[in-house]
């Protein structure tokens, strides 16, 4: 079985993320020689990186999840993994988590669940990959099937997913059934989870390149579980059968809501805080012969 909560995390801002920022708007700056010849795994977090990591870290010690979810607590329950690139390992220990008997929490580090593969573009400025002759056809493919289209010399979304996500979800499957488990990784590899977990059609996919709520933020959290929500304390009952009716508290056999909550600054400019978007449930798409025949 897979874990009853899995809770995803992306990487606090990172040098690589305000590099890219800024030159959208025309700053390409940052692109200096010594960026462009630094490998992506060790850009470090900034300032912004770190508090965003700070104030989710409080919200999951002092809010939500200590109280609701006291598996998250306990050793003997819980895991937390990261990635090995410098910006996840510096968000995980910004997070400052703890066992209940105050003791830091202990990280697997996985590579599984690192970045994407960017290829031979990592460190270029986006205008730079879409208006170099080199670059033409790979970047007209980007455009029209996002889904499949390989960077060059990097991984598809799809490679990730059917690669990657899935050899961590099998490691879950094995060793964590029935835990609390913690990830702190990187936006594409949540993408990629997103495509396994709630099982996203490849219209589907398309249409997020377009749409602005389907960003990840930095530091924003996907708490995914197999309980239904409204639950407060610790007493699960397991569903006899899974019919889509679960009442609060029961136990689906799968993967089955996912709540979203990010970090960002109130409208004083100064104080962080964190919002979480309503719960939803997790509902798979299965065509019937005729909606296959009149597929897109």
């Amino acid at each position: 079985m897979m874990p009853l909560d899995l809770i995803l995390i992306r990487h606090g801002e990172s040098e690589g993320n305000l590099a890219g920022a800024l030159a959208r708007q025309g700053d390409e700056s940052h692109f200096t020689d010594a960026f462009v010849t630094t490998p992506g795994r060790e850009w470090q977090l900034t300032e912004t990186g770190q508090k965003q990591a700070e104030i989710v870290g409080r919200y999951l010690r002092e809010a939500e999840f200590p109280t609701n979810y006291p598996q998250l607590r306990e050793e003997e329950t819980a895991r937390f993994y990261c990635s090995p690139y410098v910006r996840t390992r510096q968000t995980a220990g910004h997070l400052g988590l703890e066992y209940q008997s105050g003791e830091s929490v202990r990280w697997y580090q996985n590579r599984a669940i690192r970045e994407r593969d960017w290829g031979d573009i990592e460190t270029r400025p986006r205008r730079e990959f879409e208006e170099s002759p080199m670059f033409e056809l790979n970047a007209r493919k980007k455009a029209i099937d996002p889904l499949y289209w390989r960077p060059p010399g990097g991984e598809s979304i799809c490679d990730v997913a059917e690669n990657r996500v899935r050899n961590f979800l099998d490691t879950l499957h094995r060793e964590c059934s029935d835990q609390t488990v913690l990830a702190v990784t990187h936006g594409e590899f949540i993408r990629a989870t997103r495509l396994v977990l709630e099982r996203v059609d490849d219209e589907t996919y398309t249409s997020w390149e377009t749409n602005p709520e389907m960003r990840i933020r930095n530091c924003e959290i996907f708490h995914y579980t197999r309980v239904a929500p409204e639950l407060l304390f610790s007493d699960r009952p397991h569903a006899e059968s899974w019919d889509g009716g679960l009442n609060p508290g029961d136990i689906a056999p799968r993967i089955a809501f996912l709540q979203r909550s990010y970090p960002h600054l109130e409208d004083d400019g100064i104080t962080w805080t964190v919002s979480s978007l309503p719960w939803r449930q997790i509902n798979y798409d299965k065509p019937t012969n005729d909606d296959l025949k009149n597929a897109p």
